[in-house]
């Protein structure tokens, strides 16, 4: 993943850490020569069916299972995978390599969306399925913006976020998009809704590199109120327990120390004041997942050590354990179904847990 500076660059089309630019024609002629065409006709030569995630090699940016057996895995160049056995086979329901899809996120077994980024057309988009990911349909797009995040409550109604301030809901299951308004300059990078009516999201400013940014709203996204932060540089994932208690991560960088410290903060007055949870943790915290109101976790990666970091709460965030399943990878994101039974992903695999995380084997 890329510097995360790299997003905040105004001159240019604002990419999230994980996407690479092409500074010249010939790196990107070179790009796709080496990369780009091998990989289209590998494409062509394998069908659809069971493959491991070793076999696809795809970074995985997010998951999402939706009880023990059946889950999805979205990720670089447009790969969407399937399990239907908690993730001991997988079936390839779509790779495409112009795409980037940075969040997955199934309102029921049938009814998904997919946001991301066509970097060939330079334009955001939504996927929407309606058949458990057989086929999937593009129901929106953008020109020049990135899609970071997507949220539903329900089948119909729903929020995608990204750059530039941009914040859409739907409330016709995917059909029309109306774009809510931001007066802030910012990246949003996560959504959470606890309801129809309150939600959350949270990313950076564009104007002030030190300086995350967490809005909530009260009226299904009418009205968007900026709540204080603290410190923090970047968040990068939220999570809500009920309507008042609610937890961010992400990370503080110290430009003269050379030092990023992740971060976690926790709020129990529904983000009216957040304070922060974690002290002397190197790296960057990606994802945060909580399977009920006292147990969580939060993964992410420590960029000098080149390990993961992974943490856990049994006590709602008083107290967080630094857990060592030796991935040595960046997570990217990490869901678990109960306190046993969780899932996380990153670099070209993805782990399950049935220990509450203590180890992690990777998917076949």
């Amino acid at each position: 993943m890329l510097c995360v500076l790299f997003c905040r660059k105004k001159s240019f089309i604002t990419l999230p850490r994980r996407y690479i630019p092409f500074r010249n024609i010939w790196v990107f002629v070179l790009f796709f020569v080496l990369w780009v065409l091998p990989a289209y006709i590998l494409q062509a030569q394998s069908l659809p069916g069971e493959h491991s995630f070793s076999s696809c090699k795809k970074e995985v940016y997010s998951l999402q299972f939706i009880n023990e057996a059946d889950g999805w895995a979205v990720g670089k160049d447009g790969v969407i995978l399937k399990t239907v056995n908690g993730g001991e086979s997988w079936t390839k329901q779509s790779i495409q390599q112009h795409l980037y899809l940075n969040a997955v996120r199934f309102a029921d077994e049938k009814t998904g969306y997919i946001v991301g980024y066509n970097w060939s057309k330079q334009q955001g988009i939504i996927l929407k399925t309606d058949n458990g990911g057989i086929d999937w349909t593009m129901v929106y797009s953008i020109e020049n913006r990135v899609l970071n995040a997507v949220f539903f409550v329900d089948t119909k109604t729903g929020w995608a976020v990204g750059e530039q301030n941009l914040i859409l809901k739907t409330s016709d299951g995917g059909a029309h998009w109306e774009v809510q308004k931001s007066t802030l300059d910012a990246c949003f990078e996560s959504i959470f809704f606890i309801d129809s009516e309150n939600g959350w999201i949270a990313g950076s400013y564009y104007d002030n590199e030190d300086k995350a940014v967490i809005l909530k709203t009260s009226d299904s996204g009418k009205t968007w109120k900026k709540q204080s932060c603290g410190q923090a540089t970047w968040i990068q994932s939220l999570y809500f327990t009920d309507q008042k208690n609610g937890y961010a991560c992400g990370w503080q960088e110290d430009m003269e120390k050379e030092k990023t410290s992740a971060i976690i903060l926790k709020t129990i007055n529904g983000g009216n004041r957040w304070s922060r949870q974690l002290k002397n943790v190197n790296g960057m915290l990606n994802s945060i997942y909580f399977c009920n109101e006292k147990t969580g976790w939060a993964a992410g990666y420590n960029h000098r050590t080149k390990e993961e970091v992974l943490l856990k709460t049994t006590d709602s965030g008083a107290h967080w354990q630094c857990k060592n399943c030796g991935i040595q990878s960046e997570i990217y994101t990490i869901q678990f179904i109960d306190e046993q039974t969780g899932w996380l992903a990153g670099e070209g695999a993805v782990y399950k847990s049935e220990n509450g995380g203590e180890s992690f084997v990777s998917a076949k």
